[in-house]
């Protein structure tokens, strides 16, 4: 049983990358393959804070990137395709 809760909470662990500058599509497509996570969807974007929140199309993975800014051009829901 102790297995199984640990193995849901491995799953569930969010990786936080910190960059520093303008987070963008194609920086977001590099830490992508650096962390081999596969294709993305973004899931949330928090301006305040200069954070990007991705998951998996494939698993149940995430991941957010923090920059100092965000690209204008970054929507909720694009897809990032490695």
């Amino acid at each position: 049983m102790l297995g199984w809760i640990l193995l849901g909470l491995a799953t569930a662990a969010v990786c936080l990358v910190v960059i520093s500058g303008i987070v963008n599509k194609s920086r977001i497509k590099e830490k992508i393959i650096e962390r081999k996570f596969g294709s993305a969807i973004i899931t949330e974007i928090d301006k305040c804070t200069n954070v990007v929140k991705l998951e998996s199309l494939y698993s149940n993975d995430t991941i957010e990137i923090q920059g100092d800014k965000l690209d204008d051009s970054l929507e909720k829901y694009d897809v990032i395709r490695v």
